[in-house]
């Protein structure tokens, strides 16, 4: 699907407020005074520099990169690896030509005939397309992955796949976070879906580098928590009500710590048994998101309503032309390529929270012929090669009015379908609850 790489907005909405923060870039804001904790949302630059002189491109516009930020952000990214992301994804995630498909392994369990097209491999390839995206000069990012073992008399025999272990602690050093991902793929998922232990462990990462964080009064702290199944520990199977009543607890202590949990249900089986995400992201203010097919989860994890903004727009003010591909990370971390026409030309941004405080800057840009070739600054390369990914997608189309507003016909469609299956969800955690039988503490 190309509907996030062609939208010229990509909406989020999760309530975003913190206290301003300096910057050293030019930088435009507005703030709302009447609100109770003042919302500050800056529009930064980051490429290319003021004024500067630009040479026309071969077909996808000129790179601008910027972000609309508040805060800084820590993000854990906490990873499945039980036996059941062993399954096929149901797409090519690995872009090989093939689609992995279903089979069975010595001991009667099911696999993908490709790893690369697994359920995990979804997971990690999301996580990477999001990484690529995120701004390493002010988001720190760790990687957590979980699984567990039954609980039983052959402990002492049997090794136990451990709960959730830390990959990579928090930090700056994307290339570090990359290798945790390729070090990930490379194992054999096995184990059970022990959830609370996975929120434990990520809020003992937050936790251990609290003291090196920037600026730690103004660090928003998020978890992108990824699973395909629903809790069937610490307890084992069979002890479901109190497996998930462990979630609601962990929960709880990831809101006292200020940490929102931003949960995805993967597959067919985790969308059937929601209660326990559903649960855990309200209790956090985070945001629930179903995606019933895992191949999906690349495409579903842009519209999902992750990061703070409602919405960030960058286009030519001289032409009116929207940016495109363009793209947003969850920290506001955005960029795309932008046509320019000859002379002068006002390139803008635009920002806008859930609580409507807006922002927007321009940076003026000079098209010219014979000018230099610009250097891309290193720490925006990843950023420039995605993009150009999409670009190459986009020229194979026919790039005109009709199609663009087909894409964005596409991502509104997608937006409506995140709501109803949320909606059927929240049913279905409501009928498991009672089932259950579990008295839940309304969300404070």
């Amino acid at each position: 699907m190309l509907i996030s790489r062609c939208a010229s907005w990509v909406w989020l909405g999760i309530l975003l407020a913190a206290a301003p923060a300096a910057a050293q870039e030019e930088e435009g804001s507005l703030a709302r005074p009447q609100l109770a904790l003042e919302s500050r949302l800056r529009v930064v630059f980051q490429y290319p520099a003021p004024g500067a002189r630009v040479s026309a491109s071969r077909g996808c516009g000129t790179f601008v990169a910027g972000r609309a930020k508040v805060h800084q952000f820590d993000i854990v990214l906490v990873l499945d690896t039980s036996g059941s992301t062993d399954r096929p994804s149901g797409g090519d995630i690995d872009g090989d030509g093939e689609v992995g498909r279903a089979s069975l392994d010595a001991a009667g369990l099911q696999r993908t005939s490709d790893r690369g097209d697994s359920v995990l491999a979804a997971e990690i390839s999301a996580a990477r397309q999001l990484l690529a995206e995120l701004d390493a000069a002010s988001t720190r990012v760790g990687v957590v992955a979980f699984a567990g073992s039954e609980p039983g008399a052959l402990d002492w025999l049997l090794p136990r796949t451990p709960s959730a272990r830390t990959l990579q602690t928090l930090t700056t050093q994307h290339e570090a976070v990359d290798g945790a991902l390729d070090a990930l793929l490379a194992e054999d998922p096995s184990g059970g879906t022990d959830m609370a232990g996975a929120i434990d462990r990520a809020l003992a990462v937050f936790s251990a580098a609290a003291d090196t964080a920037a600026t730690p009064g103004d660090v928003h702290r998020m978890v992108l928590f990824f699973t395909d199944g629903y809790p069937t520990l610490p307890f084992g199977h069979g002890e479901e009500a109190r497996n998930v009543s462990a979630v609601f607890a962990a929960a709880e202590r990831a809101r006292e710590a200020g940490v929102e949990l931003h949960t995805f249900a993967i597959g067919k089986e985790a969308v059937a048994w929601p209660l326990a995400l559903l649960e855990a992201a309200e209790r956090t203010g985070g945001v629930f998101t179903p995606v019933r097919h895992p191949a999906d989860l690349i495409d579903m994890i842009a519209h999902a309503g992750v990061g703070g903004l409602e919405g960030v727009r960058l286009y030519n003010a001289t032409t009116g032309q929207v940016a495109m591909p363009f793209r947003v990370a969850p920290d506001g971390a955005f960029h795309g390529f932008v046509e320019l026409v000859p002379g002068l030309n006002r390139i803008a941004a635009l920002a806008r929270t859930t609580l409507g405080v807006e922002a927007r800057q321009e940076r003026v840009l000079q098209l010219e012929a014979d000018a230099p070739s610009a250097q891309v600054p290193y720490e925006l390369l990843r950023r420039q090669t995605a993009l150009l990914e999409d670009c190459l997608l986009l020229a194979k189309r026919r790039r005109s009015a009709a199609e663009a507003a087909r894409a964005e016909e596409l991502r509104r469609q997608l937006v409506v379908e995140i709501e109803r299956a949320r909606e059927l969800a929240r049913q279905r955690a409501r009928e498991q609850r009672k089932r259950l039988q579990l008295e839940l503490q309304a969300p404070r």
